[in-house]
């Protein structure tokens, strides 16, 4: 499939294409889960510095839970607006005083399910999903070393390797879907192919790699990030038949892109975040930048989707614009530009 050109006036720009075939890529956008990011509680058992609460809280000491009753109203509207899968976050979704109660409304309104743990609490999910595991599809696990010298120093938990460990093993050995997250940093960048022979070991089939975020927050160098993107695709040619290996928006900051036009995936509004104040967003990137994100429990679900969605197009609108007149933000990174414009384009949303 070659490149299409947009002609806008004098002006032309190149759209860089997936490599794909058409049907394949027209297939793979109609199929693709629509999913509800929850971050439902502020509550974990780890410290991680790089923890995104960090920013909103350092001492960690705010202890913000999302109300279950908030958490239907969005599941309830959000099927009405096709959205079929939900996903976990937190702090550790588990933590949430109401997690059972949860896992019910979520398959009260027929969702499927992943949740996103660092793994220490597997027995107890395991428990709390009940004994038929209806709608449950898997876990991802967050590892962020193939050796407990690595992945410990990072969480700052001693332990926390072996525990992720244990719950690969218990879950695999329950059949249950497991996937890995892996924060790549100075001090675990090397051990890329590492993390994909473990993955192959475990029977592991879906490996995120992923930065700080904020991604500005990052360690990596631009050579560094550069030099692990080319290993990573590599590796990905290597194993694409028995390993999903995907890089989050996220680890493209600082990448810079010299023509044609990029919007990051996060922009296609297939995936929603909601935070445990009710607030929408479409990036956790942006999480703490939007002091005044559109709250659910203030003007409803439809209303804040709207917004979400009116952003989304103010934030596409402006940089096509800068790169179309060359402006000195044309160059600007993805997350950079989001990170300068979200709350201009936020105000914009929501006058409209």
């Amino acid at each position: 499939m070659k490149n299409f050109l947009i002609n806008l006036g004098n002006k032309t720009l190149e759209y860089l294409w997936p490599k794909k075939k058409i049907n394949d890529a027209r297939v793979h956008y109609f199929c693709q889960p629509r999913i509800l990011f929850f971050a439902v509680t502020s509550r974990c058992n780890f410290n991680c510095p790089h923890c995104i609460r960090n920013l909103i809280d350092e001492r960690k000491t705010i202890i913000k839970d999302l109300p279950a009753s908030l958490f239907e109203t969005a599941l309830k509207e959000g099927k009405k607006l096709n959205f079929n899968t939900v996903m976990l976050v937190g702090g550790e979704p588990i933590l949430h005083p109401e997690f059972k109660k949860l896992i019910e409304l979520i398959r009260k309104y027929n969702y499927e399910f992943y949740i996103i743990s660092n793994g220490w609490f597997y027995r107890e999910y395991w428990e709390a999903l009940g004994e038929d595991k209806k709608n449950f599809t898997g876990i991802n696990l967050s590892l962020d070393g193939t050796t407990s010298e690595v992945h410990d120093n990072i969480r700052d938990k001693k332990g926390s390797f072996d525990r992720v460990i244990e719950s690969i093993k218990f879950y695999r050995k329950k059949g249950v879907e497991v996937g890995l997250k892996f924060l790549l940093s100075k001090r675990n960048y090397h051990q890329i192919e590492e993390m994909v022979k473990l993955c192959k070991k475990f029977k592991i089939k879906q490996l995120t790699l992923m930065t700080e975020i904020p991604a500005a927050h990052s360690d990596l160098s631009t050579e560094e990030r550069t030099e692990a993107i080319k290993k990573i695709l590599s590796l990905q040619r290597r194993f694409r038949d028995s390993l999903r290996m995907q890089m989050a928006a996220s680890f493209f900051q600082n990448i810079e892109y010299k023509t044609g036009i990029h919007f990051c995936s996060v922009l296609d509004a297939q995936r929603i975040f909601i935070d445990f104040n009710g607030g929408m967003l479409f990036c956790p990137d942006i999480y703490s930048k939007c002091e005044n994100k559109p709250l659910i429990q203030e003007i409803g679900f439809e209303n804040a989707y709207k917004i979400t969605l009116d952003t989304i197009n103010e934030l596409k609108k402006r940089r096509l614009h800068d790169l179309l007149n060359n402006s000195i933000d044309a160059n600007t990174t993805l997350c950079d530009y989001c990170d300068k414009y979200i709350e201009n384009c936020l105000d914009l949303a929501k006058k409209k």
